[in-house]
């Protein structure tokens, strides 16, 4: 990975929200929160909940008239639960640390990877 995002802002803040803030959301709250923090419009919020459904990172179930949804445990063990490991990955202190920050900035919508020191040679 080279530090770029694998998922698009929206894609991401709605993966961020459904795994951090989770177990479920209503869509019809989702649809508020993202319109009035973010300023989407359902059309941006639906096509990107779609996107995350079709990988398999989101799963949405009916439950009488409303739809919700949840982030799926492939998505939340890819993107939020993976081990902060490598050579410059320091004790279970600093982990701790890093796991804190990492948490506060998924919640602001931040895209943030842990650079665990692997050299990567360039293409």
């Amino acid at each position: 990975m080279n530090g770029r995002p694998e998922l698009s802002p929206a894609r991401w803040m709605i993966l961020t929200t459904l795994a951090m803030r989770g177990p479920q959301w209503k869509y019809k709250d989702l649809m508020w929160k993202l319109y009035h923090e973010y300023g989407w419009d359902e059309s941006v919020t639906l096509s990107s909940i779609n996107y995350l459904v079709d990988l398999g990172l989101v799963k949405a179930s009916r439950q009488g008239d409303d739809v919700f949804y949840e982030a799926a445990h492939p998505a939340v063990d890819k993107y939020f639960q993976s081990d902060i490991k490598g050579p410059r990955a320091g004790g279970p202190v600093h982990q701790a640390i890093i796991r804190k920050l990492l948490r506060r900035y998924w919640e602001m919508g931040y895209w943030c990877t842990v650079d665990d020191g692997s050299f990567v040679e360039e293409a």
